[in-house]
């Protein structure tokens, strides 16, 4: 089968095919809201298939405003429809998939409520498309059905509230869907997470209430006292850690330094980005730096950007 530029990792497949055991039983309805060339569906399809239930795969196969260069080139050069097709054809699915072509707002507007069992959410990522996805869908959903969705990378409450706010109406920003984080938290304070899978059972038979974004601004003064730094590599002469929503430089020779405690700021060659990238690209720029005897050494080291945009 040909995935192209899926970004649905074997965890998060995983991930997927647990939460649909969890509600699983005879004659189960899911849908699947941005299919794309089938990734997930194919993660479903094994359980579905199980109980004799069915999938209804929905997505306009248009592509989506913002999303990764690969994805949105794969659109340009493959009818990912077909791609699609193909991919159910050769799974031997066709018998347990409807692909309804139409994007979610119309496709949810003639579906029945207290329909489905299982709700995949991996459509537009940008905040009002999300916040729309959850509003128009979750009536569909069964009392005691599961919904849930991808590209949920950390809580709003693990967010630095600010950027969040400001950024959740693009698609991906340094690799983090704040949209989606956005969208989910407000309507699912007490969300699950697995992997970059989100999920929460429907427990109640009541309309949805949306929380007041400004209720998750209280946790940008606290974030810095449990926030944990995460160890995310180890590049040249430094550990790379992640904390809150940036990638911290934290040379070797300086031991072990808590992020929570320590104003990295005033440490000698520390630097921070706000991607993975970015901090490697710095790390680089200081090591030449230092390679360069004083004062141009110094020189060069003063024009790293340091540490400043923890502070932001």
């Amino acid at each position: 089968m040909n995935f192209l530029s899926e970004q649905i990792s074997d965890q998060d497949a995983a991930a997927i095919e647990r939460q649909v055991r969890a509600c699983a039983h005879p004659h189960m309805v899911a849908f699947e809201l941005g299919t794309y060339t089938g990734r997930s569906a194919v993660a479903m399809l094994p359980c579905i298939r199980e109980m004799n239930g069915h999938l209804f795969c929905v997505d306009w196969f248009r592509g989506n405003v913002g999303v990764g260069d690969r994805i949105g080139a794969s659109f340009r050069t493959h009818n990912i429809l077909s791609v699609l097709l193909q991919n159910l054809k050769e799974g031997g699915w066709e018998d347990c998939v409807t692909v309804m072509v139409g994007t979610t707002d119309t496709v949810a507007s003639v579906v029945a409520d207290n329909t489905a069992d299982f709700i995949f959410v991996d459509a537009d990522h940008r905040y009002e498309m999300v916040q729309r996805d959850i509003l128009n869908w979750y009536p569909k959903l069964k009392l005691g059905g599961v919904m849930c969705g991808h590209d949920f990378d950390r809580h709003m409450r693990d967010c630095n509230y600010t950027r969040l706010m400001e950024k959740c109406h693009e698609d991906c920003v340094d690799g983090c869907h704040y949209g989606v984080i956005r969208a989910v938290c407000e309507f699912f304070p007490d969300v699950r997470l697995e992997g970059r899978i989100w999920y929460s059972r429907k427990e109640r038979d009541k309309p949805l209430e949306q929380a007041d974004p400004s209720a998750f601004a209280n946790h940008a003064i606290s974030i810095r006292e449990y926030a944990v730094p995460l160890l995310i590599e180890e590049f040249e002469d430094t550990n790379i850690v992640r904390w809150m929503d940036d990638y911290y430089g934290l040379p070797k020779r300086l031991g072990h330094i808590d992020l929570r405690e320590t104003d990295a700021s005033k440490l000698r060659g520390v630097v921070c980005g706000r991607s993975l990238a970015e901090a490697k690209d710095l790390i680089r720029r200081r090591l030449a730096a230092e390679r360069w005897p004083e004062p141009v050494g110094r020189l060069l080291r003063a024009l790293l950007p340091g540490t400043d945009k923890q502070k932001r």
